[in-house]
């Protein structure tokens, strides 16, 4: 289904922009593992929130947008660095 870019696509642009740097225009885009969320319904109305990632369509996310609805925040960020694995390490 294809969707009109919106408000919230104009928000997890500005997200992973502030998050990830340029990581998304690299040129193996294809094997990002980095993405943010962001939850465009609260599901009041359907039952379950609605999330949308960026970047859009990427199975590498799948395990994210998973763990994303689980825990049903406003905003996500799944961050793939080298200091942020090197931090977590030592905890």
């Amino acid at each position: 289904m294809a969707m009109d870019y919106d408000r919230n696509d104009a928000l997890l642009h500005w997200l992973f922009r502030q998050t990830q740097g340029d990581a998304w225009f690299r040129p193996n885009e294809e094997n990002i593992s980095s993405g943010v969320a962001l939850r465009v319904s609260d599901g009041t109305t359907a039952g379950t929130p609605e999330f949308r990632v960026f970047p859009y369509e990427n199975a590498n996310l799948e395990p994210f947008e998973t763990a994303v609805a689980a825990l049903n925040p406003v905003v996500a960020v799944k961050v793939r660095s080298a200091a942020v694995h090197a931090g977590l390490a030592e905890v």
